[in-house]
Formats: C-alpha cells, sequence, structure tokens
C-alpha cells in the first residue's frame, strides 16, 4: 500500500498549443486549455508508465527536488540522513537500495522522477479518478481543481508557467504527502527498521547492511 506514496506525486510542452477545444473548455482562455491539457498528458504518461514524458510535463522546481533527493542517495551519511523528514528518508534510502551508485552519478532529477513513473512507485489511481475541474489563472501560476465524476475532490494541483509552457508543480502535493507520510511513519517504535521493511517489501530484495552508508558523492 505504502508504495503508491514514494514518488506521488508523480504531461507533454508540445500539447500546450495543439490540442483543439472541446465543448466542455471551448469558453475557456488559452491558458485554461493548455493547464487542461497538460493535466490529461501527464495522466496519460502515468497511466501507462511514459517515464521520460511524464518528466517533461513537471516544474523545474519538482526536478529539483527530485536532484536532492539523488544527492542524498549518493552522499549522505547516517547522521544527515536522520535529519531529514521519515519519508523523505525513506524515498532517499529506496533510491540508493535500487539504483546502483554509477548510475545515479549518471542521472539528474529527471531521470529519477522518470524512473519512479516507468517502475511504477506512483500508483495509478492517484490520478485515476480525477479531471480537472475550475482552473483559476494567477500570472505565470495556475490552480486546478481536481474532481471525481463532476464533484469536487476538494484538492487542488498547482501549475507553473515557465518560458512559455505551463507545467505541473507537484511540490505544494510533494510537501503535503511527506508530512503525512512522516507522521504515520514516526508512530512506529523503530521507524527506521519500519523503513527498511517497507523498502524490502517493494523491492522483494533484502536491503543491503551498508545502505547507511553513502556510496560515494559525484
Amino acid at each position: 500500500m505504502l508504495r503508491r506514496y514514494l514518488f506521488l506525486i508523480a504531461l507533454i510542452p508540445w500539447l500546450n498549443g495543439c490540442v483543439m477545444p472541446t465543448r466542455a473548455n471551448v469558453d475557456e482562455s488559452i491558458d485554461q486549455q493548455a493547464v487542461r491539457q497538460i493535466f490529461s498528458a501527464y495522466k496519460y504518461a502515468l497511466l501507462n508508465d511514459l517515464g521520460n514524458e511524464a518528466a517533461d510535463l513537471v516544474s523545474e522546481k519538482t526536478l529539483r527536488h527530485y536532484d536532492q533527493l539523488r544527492q542524498y542517495a549518493l552522499a549522505a551519511d547516517a547522521n544527515e540522513l536522520k535529519e531529514l523528514p521519515s519519508f523523505n528518508r525513506l524515498v532517499v534510502l529506496a533510491i540508493r537500495h535500487n539504483v546502483s551508485a554509477v548510475t545515479l552519478r549518471k542521472m539528474q532529477g529527471k531521470d529519477i522522477f522518470a524512473y519512479g513513473v516507468k517502475n511504477q512507485w506512483v500508483a495509478k489511481d492517484s490520478v485515476a479518478p480525477y479531471e480537472l475541474g475550475t482552473i483559476n489563472i494567477y500570472g505565470n501560476y495556475a490552480g486546478g481543481e481536481l474532481s471525481i465524476s463532476g464533484s469536487s475532490a476538494n484538492s487542488q494541483l498547482e501549475f507553473r508557467k515557465e518560458n512559455g509552457v505551463w507545467r505541473l508543480n507537484l511540490m505544494p502535493l510533494l510537501e503535503r504527502v511527506s508530512r503525512d507520510r512522516s507522521a504515520q511513519l514516526n508512530s512506529y517504535q523503530d521507524e527506521n527498521k519500519a523503513i527498511l521493511g517497507i523498502i524490502e517489501q517493494m523491492s522483494g530484495r533484502k536491503v543491503d547492511a551498508n545502505i547507511w552508508t553513502p556510496p560515494g558523492r559525484d
């Protein structure tokens, strides 16, 4: 169950101008239509494990976050890891467990995000039931209300316009998920043991005893 939260996150830029408006959004502005198309493209990419396509559609801020996680996986020692929120510690150790140091050194944040989508670390039902309802534009920012079968889900996604292209900014969602899942992990008597157990359950492999030791900096 917890695998769905690892990269929850977790759209194609050229869609910004090439999809014809439907009857439902014909009265929307060009920016509102572009935001709606970005969400639809991201949803398609996620449901079809298209990691590179999904990574093209998220904000630079989101990708910088994943690059920071990559750097922690390469270089953070046990004391540094213990300073991270429990959920972020879980993500970093999962990366370290599943991706070799040689490969990590060649990757960037975008590659880590794509890896998570390709390997289904993002549950498909995190987006499958949702559509984008009302979209409000605030300059280079936009808020899109999530809905299910036409009814509000009482949740929003944030979008940013970067170099003229709308992209999905997952950071508010990631920060909320990190707070919620860290609180759950903190309820365990030994949260680090719980974290390693989750990683083993996800991968089907025993965690190496050296997982708390960094494999080496870039």
